[in-house]
């Protein structure tokens, strides 16, 4: 009776923190679709055009399309993953008892009875994911019993591999800190003229110290800003659109470079499993949620391809590919090796070279060769700036709080139990709280570091390293987390959306597609090692 009645006291404080949310609930969707585009819409569409200078816009077509359907087989594969970490959340807070799925299901939880052995491991995972969410609970700025990428990787992976997968993670993040504080610092010298060296350091540090000590008075202002971000961008996108079907110069495709922008189309669309926990605690547990929640994403996706897509021809439209390609009224008369390499810096060939954004040479030319359309030149700097700015305040708070927990978790046993038991000094919590001042200072240290010791290595880093590191996540850890995932007892517990044989079947193309760009990464990497030495 008792153990009814707490079975009946967590169901209600369970059902009671879903519906506790208003009738607005349906803007959760809308975030997830705005959250996800600024989060993928980042310095990977600043680098993708500048990638084109012998494909042309052919070839693009076809990765983003082949891109699109990879990454829309991962965000569906990664939700079954989040379900049925949820299903186990539940499963431990209604202690064993059957559970009704909100609002739609009405079968239990448990989909068949179990054995004593199988319940046992799932009570073993219970145990584990419980105290993991026990540590999440203390962080400065707790949130609700959140599923985080460190959670996942602990209930899916085995030994060995689950750290692996924590380190590629912070690897990940490091290099995308890395490539906004190239991207950051190069639009903040094309506005202010000053030297990159110098904006470097102000964009980095400028940043650093707003997140590290101003966070709690920033933070309030973010879902506003991630917004604004996506409109400017949007904005943007549109105008040179507009602009690059005025001046039109044409585009020469050459599909045998078809591989040139291949890499670069991964991180252009990936990383979308870094935040998808963030998103998927948002909603409720049922079908109908669920359905709507991968909608979302998927929408972002293709809305994120088309985007993409139009900024790419929008700057093949007004900067020419090569230096051959280069109008000779754009040539000055004293400058008569204009065409020679090293000479052109109002190419894509030139931009590639130089680790250079799009929008380099992009507001040279309409600065230079086209007066009228100087104010969108002024247009795209000043919203390429916030967009950047805003996108790396989002993003680097995830970053180091994930930084910063995956320290915590590898704390010992004494300190993990006053974790959880709340035991901790005043001086114990002011160590803590300089440890992770410290963390920060060295995350944004070997940004800075890197960013100055390889000023041109914008399109390197993201297209080599951050490819690298994002498609071996997709392609090996995922399906070995789904693998994992089908063999413990925590698949016989239900959830609203289940992993259907047709998703099964093609979460194997996704995986060969993942694994060969990190083989051809290897490759790529190997080959331009061999030709520098």
């Amino acid at each position: 009776m008792n153990s009814s009645r707490q079975s009946s006291v967590s169901n209600s404080s369970y059902k009671s923190l879903k519906f506790s949310k208003s009738r607005w609930h349906w803007t959760v969707f809308v975030q997830a679709y705005f959250v996800t585009i600024a989060a993928i819409l980042g310095i990977g569409i600043l680098g993708l055009p500048v990638t084109l200078s012998q494909s042309g816009i052919g070839p693009l077509v076809l990765n983003l399309i082949i891109g699109f359907f990879a990454q829309s087989i991962l965000v569906l594969c990664f939700t079954t993953l989040l379900q049925q970490a949820a299903a186990i959340k539940i499963h431990e807070a209604n202690q064993y008892d059957d559970f009704i799925c909100v609002e739609e299901d009405k079968e239990p939880l448990i989909s068949e009875p179990n054995s004593d052995k199988a319940l046992a491991i799932i009570e073993h995972k219970i145990a584990e994911l419980k105290d993991l969410m026990a540590q999440d609970q203390h962080q400065e700025e707790p949130e609700d019993d959140e599923i985080s990428l460190h959670t996942i990787s602990k209930l899916y992976l085995p030994f060995g591999a689950y750290q692996i997968f924590d380190i590629l993670v912070i690897a990940t993040f490091l290099s995308v800190l890395i490539s906004f504080a190239l991207a950051g610092g190069q639009a903040y010298s094309e506005i202010t003229k000053l030297p990159l060296p110098l904006m470097i350091t102000i964009f980095v540090w400028l940043w650093a110290g707003v997140i590290i000590f101003l966070r709690k008075i920033v933070q309030p202002f973010v879902s506003l800003l991630t917004i604004f971000k996506c409109i400017a961008l949007v904005v943007t996108v549109f105008v040179t659109f507009y602009v690059g079907l005025k001046i039109g110069l044409p585009i020469h495709e050459n599909w045998s470079y078809i591989s040139s922008s291949f890499l670069m189309t991964t991180v252009s669309l990936g990383g979308i499993i870094l935040i998808m926990p963030m998103l998927f605690a948002r909603i409720r547990f049922n079908a109908r949620e669920v359905l709507l929640f991968n909608s979302s994403i998927i929408a972002a996706l293709a809305t994120v391809v088309i985007l993409n897509l139009l900024w790419s021809y929008a700057v093949l439209g007004v900067v020419p590919q090569r230096c051959a390609d280069i109008d000779p009224s754009m040539i000055p008369p004293n400058d008569h090796n204009i065409t020679l390499p090293g000479h052109c810096n109002i190419s894509l060939a030139w931009a590639e070279r130089n680790g250079q954004i799009s929008t380099v040479p992009l507001t040279q030319i309409l600065h230079q060769h086209y007066p009228k359309y100087d104010w969108i030149a002024t247009l795209v700097e000043v919203f390429i700036v916030i967009s950047i700015t805003v996108s790396f305040l989002t993003l680097v708070s995830g970053t180091l709080d994930s930084i910063w927990n995956f320290i915590k978790f590898r704390t010992s046993d004494e300190a993990a139990a006053q974790i959880e038991d709340g035991v901790r000094s005043t001086a114990e919590k002011n160590w803590l709280w300089i440890t992770k001042i410290l963390v920060y200072i060295l995350a944004f240290g070997i940004t800075f570091l890197v960013a100055m010791l390889n000023p041109k290595a914008f399109i390197a880093i993201l297209s080599s390293v951050g490819s690298l590191f994002i498609n071996l996540q997709a392609g090996l850890f995922v399906p070995l987390m789904i693998y994992k995932a089908s063999q413990h007892a925590s698949s016989k517990l239900k959830t609203p959306y289940p992993m259907g044989k047709m998703l099964y079947v093609a979460h194997f193309i996704m995986a060969f597609y993942f694994l060969f760009a990190v083989v051809y990464d290897i490759v790529i990497i190997i080959i331009q090692s061999v030709r520098k030495s």
